[in-house]
Order: C-alpha cells, then structure tokens, then sequence
C-alpha cells in the first residue's frame, strides 16, 4: 500500500506547477514554516527548541506535523499544528481545510525536518507556500522531478529508525548552509 502512496504522491508533485525559486542568506529570511515528525505524546521539546533558536534570531516561525493518531492533543493554532488521521484522506493527502491553512501564509523559507518516511509531511512540504524548501535527502524527494526541496542535506547513514540526534545534525547543517549561502 506503501508504494501506491509514493506513487501517487510522485503523479501530485510532477503535476505541481513550478513555482519561483529564491536562495537566501540566513539574515535575509523573515518568516520560516518547519514541517516535522510529530512525537506520539505531541511533546515535541526538539522542535520548540528549534523554533525559539529561529525566533531570537527575528524570524516569524511557524510550525506543522503529522501525527498518526485519530485526535490530537496541541490546539489548534496557527503558528504550530499538529494534525491527525481525522484531517487526511484515505490516501494520507491532507484535507482541503488543513491544505488552505497552511498555504494561506506565504514563508521565506521550508525547514522539512522529517527523516522517516511520513507521506503526509511529504504533502505538507510539498504544498506549503515557501520560496525556498530545504530538508533531508530522503528516496522519496529525490525520485521527483523537478524536485520538492530545493537542497537536500545527505544524512549519515547508520542502521535502526532515525534519532533525535539525526535531526539535530540535520537542522544544524541546514542553517549552516543557510548561512553561507551569497
């Protein structure tokens, strides 16, 4: 059933229609939305910590996940949501509602944070309203042409599900690069 998911999600993103591209330095940056793996207690003490990192730093942050639960305990608000099976279809697409929330803001930048296979993340990521998407260099990003992210971090490869500490690594690289760029 996987593979009919990534399939569809592959027919969804070729047809996308392209949108323009803007690299940006760090300090350029203004608004942020990070896409990310919700935990199942909806805790998410990494996240927030990433999203206050990016607030000192005067950027407008907001953040949505996936959580594969029927409800979810985060209110609804919009500069972090979390959403459930309630707000997706049978085949893992975000529902209209969820999709018009989320692409009503327009963001500088896309953090994508999620490093396990989550179709519905890669929907989110793939829908969101952002001049610039950067995540993880996941089969699935890369296999669509042209391309959802616009860099994509290679991880280390090790065995076993991915950690917290993969996804530190992976919000570290992306500001990094995003701090060299010219």
């Amino acid at each position: 059933m996987e593979q009919l998911f990534q399939f569809i999600f592959r027919w969804y993103a070729k047809r996308k229609s392209l949108r323009s591209k803007k690299y940006r330095n760090l300090s350029q940056i203004k608004s942020v939305i990070i896409i990310f793996e919700s935990d199942f207690m909806e805790k998410n003490t990494l996240v927030k910590g990433f999203i206050e990192q990016l607030k000192q730093e005067g950027k407008d942050v907001d953040a949505w996940a996936f959580v594969d639960k029927k409800e979810t305990l985060t209110s609804t608000i919009a500069q972090f949501r979390i959403i459930g099976q309630k707000d997706i279809n049978w085949l893992k697409i975000p529902r209209q509602k969820a999709i018009a929330d989320m692409t009503d803001k327009h963001y500088d930048l896309l953090i994508d944070l999620h490093i396990n296979q989550n179709i519905t993340n890669q929907y989110l990521t793939l829908f969101a309203n952002a001049e610039l998407k950067v995540g993880a260099s996941l089969q699935v990003y890369t296999d669509v042409k042209p391309n959802v992210l616009d860099f994509m971090i290679k991880l280390p490869e090790h065995s076993g599900a991915a950690t917290e500490t993969d996804t530190t690594e992976l919000f570290n690289q992306i500001i990094h690069y995003l701090k060299i760029i010219q």
